[in-house]
This record gives structure tokens, sequence and C-alpha cells, in this order.
């Protein structure tokens, strides 16, 4: 993550990282030489909590071949919702679409995931993803990519990016992740096996309150949820 390209996107994902959001959620639509895009928690009463949204942040980085970025559906619309950029797509930059961060390593495997819907570029319908979270999912594409985890790593410079650093500066935040494929540990049998990593248990992240607070790449931010 490089939070100069994206500060508004660079933080929310940073809150969804420190709050375990992605643990379980599942790669939704698989567009070849497109995108691959996420965003829908494993729990549905999860996603309903991160409905709120941020701001745009203006156009900074291109959604170059690697980088990671928010989906939206119109003006200052950004949530959960996020996508690769699987090949080049300079045209999205015109559109408002604010890549936050790159793929460093690991980029093929973006090529392996499973497509849930093949000939359809629309994905897995979001309406039942939303309402009926994993359980719903797992019953109807057993085969799913799922990520397994997203871990916080240690700070890196720009420059060992290996990418073009001439629009930015600063530290960039390094992120961990770890994939699987349902087929491989569930069978389609349900989430939460032996065999996996992912949260077990019920959402309890507010602590009854209706803010979020976490400490960000320069300063301490709230966040309203």
């Amino acid at each position: 993550m490089n939070r100069a390209w994206s500060p508004l996107g660079a933080d929310r994902f940073y809150a969804l990282v420190v709050e375990r959001y992605f643990e379980c959620a599942v790669f939704y639509r698989n567009v070849p030489e497109f995108v691959v895009q996420f965003g829908y928690a494993a729990d549905a009463e999860e996603s309903v909590v991160w409905q709120s949204v941020i701001e745009d942040d203006p156009v900074v980085h291109s959604n170059s071949k690697g980088s990671l970025t928010f989906a939206s559906s119109g003006d200052d619309s950004r949530s959960t919702h996020l996508f690769f950029n699987v090949e080049e797509n300079s045209f999205l930059d015109s559109q408002g679409f604010s890549p936050f961060g790159m793929i460093v390593e690991g980029y093929n495997t973006l090529n392996s995931l499973y497509n849930p819907t093949p000939g359809d570029s629309g994905g897995i319908s979001q309406i039942d993803y939303e309402s009926g979270g994993n359980e719903w999912v797992l019953a109807n594409y057993p085969d799913v990519s799922m990520i397994q985890s997203i871990v916080l790593t240690d700070d890196i410079p720009v420059a060992d990016l290996g990418r073009d650093t001439t629009d930015t500066n600063g530290p960039s935040q390094a992120v961990t992740w770890t994939l699987l494929s349902i087929a491989a540990v569930a069978a389609g049998v349900g989430l939460y096996v032996g065999t996996t990593k992912c949260r077990q248990s019920p959402y309890h992240s507010m602590d009854g309150s209706e803010t979020l607070s976490f400490q960000s790449e320069d300063n301490s931010v709230t966040v309203e949820l």
C-alpha cells in the first residue's frame, strides 16, 4: 500500500485489514484480462456494518497491471469492494478509480484464481452474496477461491517496490495475502472447517460504539461506521 497515492482509500483498506474483515472473503468476480474483484465479508452481518462510504481520492497512480483499487458505483461511493487490475487498465483513470496499492510478488496467482461465472463478466450475484454470506456462496460455488488471511507486515521504502515512484514519496505498508481454494479444504460442505484459519467467531469489533479508531501510517484516524 502507498498512502500517498490514495489516502482515504489506503486508510479504509488498513482499517478493514486490522479488523480482519477479509478473512474468508471470496473472489466473486473474475473477468479475464481485466480484473478480479472481492469485498463482501464471510458473515453477511459484517458486510452490513461496513456499508458506510468514503469520499473519492484524486487519481495519482494509474490503474496499471497489478494495482489494487476500490470499486465504486458513482461519486464518493467506495466502501469495501476492491479489484486487482489483471492487465493495464489506464482507461479507468479518467473514470475516477484511484489505486492505492501494487502487487510486488505473486502476480501470477491472480491468473490462477477460480472464475465462478465464466462467460458472465458480472460475477456471482452480489444481492445473494450480500444477504447470504459465505454459507450461500459455498452452497452454490464450492470451488470458489478465498482469501484465507491478510497480514500487515513491515513498512518498506517505495523505491523497493520495483515500480515507477516518480509520483510519490515516503514509505509504503506491505501486506501479505494467503489464498486458498475452498474445494481443496472444504469440498463445498461448509466454511468453518478445521483445516482453515479463517475467523470462526461472530463479528464483535465495535465494542458497542459507532466508531472504529486505528493507527494509520502517519497519524491517528477515526472511521465513522
